[in-house]
């Protein structure tokens, strides 16, 4: 017995449609997304070659340099140094450029920075960790006071 098969429309991707339309249609969103792909891609390397660090410094992509970086650490700004590969660049996505770096000494896994943090020059970092350390000591200060005021009036009250 001979059966009539319905004509199938196949597109790039291996998605099959019997419509042909929507068969272009669907071709047409694959073209489309590898042309986005591309100028992201494209952007990506302009946006990479654009980086200031935080001192506007030009960030080195390719050479493995000593970059620092302010950190909470307990609850208290410090400097740390971290180093990068262009291995470890990637853009997140808003479109900014990150920096992606294996913490092997604890568990935090992966780590993001973002070059506008980063200080090339110690001495940079050294000026900022100091404002940064000054403006957390002035935040404890105020804690500390509004809480010895808040115990006077408790005793007032008693």
């Amino acid at each position: 017995m001979i059966t009539k098969q319905p004509i199938m429309f196949k597109t790039t991707d291996g998605l099959v449609f019997v419509d042909e339309l929507e068969a272009r249609k669907h071709e047409a969103l694959i073209e489309a997304k590898d042309e986005y792909e591309t100028a992201r891609k494209r952007y990506a390397g302009f946006l990479f070659e654009s980086q200031k660090t935080a001192d506007n410094q030009a960030f080195q992509f390719g050479i493995f340099h000593t970059y620092w970086y302010i950190a909470e650490i307990f609850y208290f700004p410090s400097l740390i140094s971290v180093q990068f590969h262009i291995r470890n660049c990637e853009l997140d996505d808003n479109d900014h450029v990150v920096i992606l770096r294996h913490e092997t000494d604890n568990a935090r896994g992966f780590v993001r920075y973002r070059i506008s943090d980063l200080y090339m020059h110690k001495e940079n970092a050294e000026i900022a960790l100091l404002a940064a350390q000054q403006e957390r000591l002035s935040e404890l200060t105020d804690v500390v006071a509004k809480l010895e005021e808040s115990i006077q009036n408790d005793e007032d009250d008693d």
